[in-house]
């Protein structure tokens, strides 16, 4: 450190400072709150202090390292899966709880798959750490969902994929981006789609409600596209949806192939040639509960079996 700002100007001005391997717990509580929330703030004593403001100790440092650390996110008091980072890299360039720094931090997924995290944070919100002002890239590569544990009572599986951008102004945040889906499965009986399935996203959060809006979702499932918006909250241990899927006119060959990742398999040699599909539907509950209501139409399409034509419906499935 600098001894100089030290000695006469009672600041600490660190040039540098590593920590090698830490394990960091980071814990939320029912009602929202995490640990760290408080990092930086003042305790009750030093809220009424005895020397002018301008005689505070500042702290600022040139470079800051997190090495090969472990961080675990997990409940308090809870039920909640346990998430986990392993080998975390983090670096902090000039970094001032009273200015903007920006910081980079790599990262594996416990499970598999590999996050980065690249952009600008700060000032510190001494009130709330959680509500520092951040603009970051956020990129996850072959993050493993039935590895992980995300919702296994649904069946969930595949690897996804995100690339985006986030911003929080401390109250809320928002994430563009688009997410890749490869070897989905939607359900405990279904199998792997062959096709990935992409989204592109827009997506606001309110930190403080713990509760988001989707407020642009289109899905692409080879040529066949499809709207998805709606809004999420935490309900307990659990997440509420409320969400709308729309889609017209989408190829029903392609559609097809979406099939099997709900458990739905055709008979066997047996397809759909040509056609459309039309859905309207509703996902509304808790996301290990949902129910699901609407409409879905097919138009123009003959399901065949071994090359034989079956069935010619022009507007078949409705329900």
């Amino acid at each position: 450190m600098e001894l100089w700002p030290l000695i006469f100007l009672r600041q600490l001005h660190v040039t540098e400072l590593t920590l090698d391997r830490p394990q960091i717990d980071l814990l939320q509580s029912a009602a929202g709150g995490w640990n760290f929330s408080s990092l930086g703030g003042k305790s009750a004593a030093a809220a009424k202090p005895t020397a002018p403001p301008s005689e505070g100790f500042n702290l600022s440092v040139k470079l800051v390292e997190i090495a090969n650390g472990r961080l675990t996110f997990a409940a308090q008091n809870g039920k909640a899966q346990t998430r986990v980072l392993e080998n975390v890299n983090v670096e902090l360039d000039g970094f001032s709880a009273n200015a903007r720094f920006p910081f980079k931090l790599t990262a594996k997924l416990a499970g598999g798959g590999d996050v980065q995290l690249n952009g600008t944070a700060g000032p510190i919100n001494s009130a709330n750490a959680v509500q520092t002002p951040a603009k970051v890239t956020v990129k996850l590569s072959g993050f493993n969902l039935a590895a992980a544990g995300v919702e296994h009572s649904t069946g969930l599986a595949g690897l996804l994929s995100i690339d985006g951008d986030a911003s929080s102004n401390g109250n809320a945040v928002s994430l563009n981006g688009r997410l890749k889906a490869e070897q989905l499965k939607l359900a405990g009986n279904g199998s792997p789609v062959r096709e990935p399935v992409e989204f592109d996203f827009a997506l606001g959060h309110d930190l403080r409600k713990r509760a988001g809006v989707l407020r642009r979702g289109e899905i692409h499932i080879g040529g066949a596209p499809a709207n998805l918006t709606g809004s999420c909250a935490a309900q307990g241990e659990s997440t509420a949806v409320n969400m709308n899927l729309a889609g017209q006119e989408m190829p029903l060959p392609q559609l097809a192939n979406m099939l099997p990742v709900f458990g739905v398999v055709l008979p066997a040699g047996s397809s759909f040639q040509g056609g459309t599909a039309n859905a309207k539907l509703s996902f509304a509950g808790p996301v290990e509960a949902l129910a699901i209501n609407g409409t879905l139409g097919l138009s123009n399409t003959h399901l065949t079996r071994l090359g034989f034509q079956n069935v010619d419906d022009r507007e078949a499935g409705r329900h």
